[in-house]
């Protein structure tokens, strides 16, 4: 009698079918490793990176608000070479960067489709007891709350590194969550990062 097994579905499937996040949870503090997904906490205010309502939209600046189980706050690290990150926002699937060329301090973090080259690439330095300065490697910048601000909303830009703990960020690995689906099918997990998985072909 021939067994009968569940279809095995993997998660780079269901990505492109759902084209949408995957709803996670925290899993605890680490350094930053690619493939995997971080929420970015800083350190002076306690708050997450976060995408601006929730906006799918290229060019959306990114600011600090209240952590929450969020995907506007889901980031996935993806190798970018030589020992740097790019960041991917987990809900839009979007990079995250400065805008090409803007090496001034106060250039604002933002989400865009411009996925590759300068204004991308970052540089995790340990700065100690579990935190990062946030480097853009073109610009030898950090990623910086505005004004030390500890209110929701206040901007992340870059801006000459200075060791403040404005510029001190704290990553909290998060992982997914089994999904529930008619049918009964099984899920399992994805360990290296999609390119694009709103836009792949099955």
């Amino acid at each position: 009698m021939t067994k009968q097994t569940k279809p095995i579905v993997t998660l780079k499937t269901i990505a492109g079918l759902l084209g949408a996040g995957l709803a996670i949870a925290s899993t605890g503090w680490a350094a930053p490793t690619a493939g995997k997904v971080y929420q970015l906490v800083a350190r002076h205010s306690g708050k997450c990176l976060d995408v601006a309502t929730h906006s799918i939209a290229s060019g959306t600046p990114l600011q600090q608000w209240d952590c929450s189980e969020g995907l506007n706050q889901k980031f996935r690290a993806i190798d970018a070479g030589d020992g740097q990150i790019y960041l991917t926002a987990e809900e839009s699937v979007l990079r995250v960067r400065v805008n090409k060329g803007d090496r001034a301090s106060g250039a604002p973090l933002i989400q865009s489709n411009d996925w590759n080259g300068d204004g991308a690439k970052l540089r995790f330095v340990s700065a100690g007891d579990g935190a990062y300065e946030i480097q853009v490697a073109s610009t030898n910048k950090c990623l910086d709350v505005s004004a030390f601000s500890t209110a929701n909303g206040a901007k992340v830009l870059q801006w000459d590194c200075t060791g403040g703990a404005n510029q001190l960020w704290e990553l909290r690995e998060a992982a997914a969550l089994p999904i529930s689906v008619p049918g009964g099918l099984v899920f399992e997990k994805l360990d290296a990062p999609l390119a694009n998985p709103r836009f792949m072909d099955f």
